[in-house]
């Protein structure tokens, strides 16, 4: 019911779906007898008369001959992605129904359990004599109290994965690559708080955090450095690389492995430091020059002026001083 493709399917001659639908509409919807078709007496013989039958067959067969033809040249149909049916495994998340918005295992799953074979009929549950509730039926109001709790935790509990976009598993997986485990870590002891906020300030949030870990990351390394006597973050940069390198070869190895090594190792780019992409950005060379950029912008700073022996107001520029 519904489908004129099938329709079209039971009826055959190779007849599509928008010539069997308006067919319908025209002999039958818009019929002076409908529900009957116009010509539903057995006497009428009009239409055999404006379409004799050698000519209706003739045109029968004719398309018929070329909708073979058309289906022959017509080219192949590309296989649909995933199914259109709202079962468990139409999308990237397994057990859930997109079309009935629902998942296949729901929260307190058995809760339906409780209230399935419960009955109430007018006048049930009310002593006639005293006029009050009799305890079967206060026991039954507490089932349903019970049962109707659990459906709003489950409707709270959809609510935060439908506002927070967590069924978009393939979006959220490539986001998550381009973390680093420590932001990771952190991002999964901040998601309790996804139920108590909205999208954005969630969003904002997290960025906060994350934020803060980069900050704590870059201050924990400018203060090794420090200890070490470095002065400026190209130098550190310089140390980090140095201390790479310095890591490779006190690993332990053969002759021969020696040899292939320092083989492969010849002509090679200097290792660059394997950092967090955020706390790099805060202690990389390049920070004086971003940092003077920014002060170029409407409502920034007025800008460092340099002088002739490579200072910007009294400072090198080849990287920010630790001190």
């Amino acid at each position: 019911m519904g489908s004129w493709a099938d329709i079209a399917d039971h009826i055959g001659g190779y007849r599509d779906k928008d010539e069997v639908r308006d067919h319908y509409q025209k002999i039958y919807i818009e019929s002076p007898n409908f529900p009957l078709p116009k010509r539903a007496s057995p006497h009428d013989t009009e239409l055999q008369e404006e379409n004799p039958r050698e000519e209706f067959q003739a045109k029968k067969k004719r398309r018929i001959e070329t909708r073979k033809e058309e289906a022959k040249n017509a080219p192949p149909a590309t296989p649909k992605k995933k199914p259109t049916a709202s079962v468990p495994a139409c999308h990237e998340v397994q057990g859930y129904m997109p079309g009935r918005l629902e998942f296949e295992t729901e929260y307190a799953n058995e809760a339906e359990e409780a209230v399935q074979h419960m009955q109430f009929d007018p006048g049930d549950g009310i002593n006639p004599r005293t006029g009050e509730l009799e305890p079967e039926m206060e026991l039954k109001m507490t089932v349903m109290e019970i049962y109707n709790s659990r459906l709003t935790q489950r409707a709270e509990r959809k609510k935060v994965i439908f506002e927070h976009s967590l069924l978009e598993y393939r979006k959220n997986n490539i986001l998550d690559k381009k973390r680093t485990k420590e932001e990771r870590d952190l991002l999964n002891k901040a998601k309790p708080f996804a139920r108590m906020m909205n999208h954005d300030d969630f969003e904002d949030f997290c960025k906060g955090l994350i934020d803060e870990l980069n900050l704590r990351q870059a201050v924990a390394q400018l203060q090794d450095w420090r200890q070490m006597r470095i002065g400026d973050l190209r130098t550190g940069e310089k140390y980090e690389q140095d201390k790479v390198q310095r890591a490779q070869k006190a690993q332990p190895m053969g002759s021969l492995d020696r040899e292939r090594f320092a083989t492969s190792q010849r002509g090679k780019p200097v290792p660059t430091i394997e950092t967090p992409s955020g706390a790099a950005l805060l202690i990389a060379p390049e920070l004086p020059i971003r940092l003077q950029t920014a002060s170029n912008t409407p409502g920034g700073s007025p800008k460092p002026i340099p002088n002739g022996n490579g200072l910007v107001n009294g400072q090198h520029t080849n990287g920010a001083h630790l001190f």
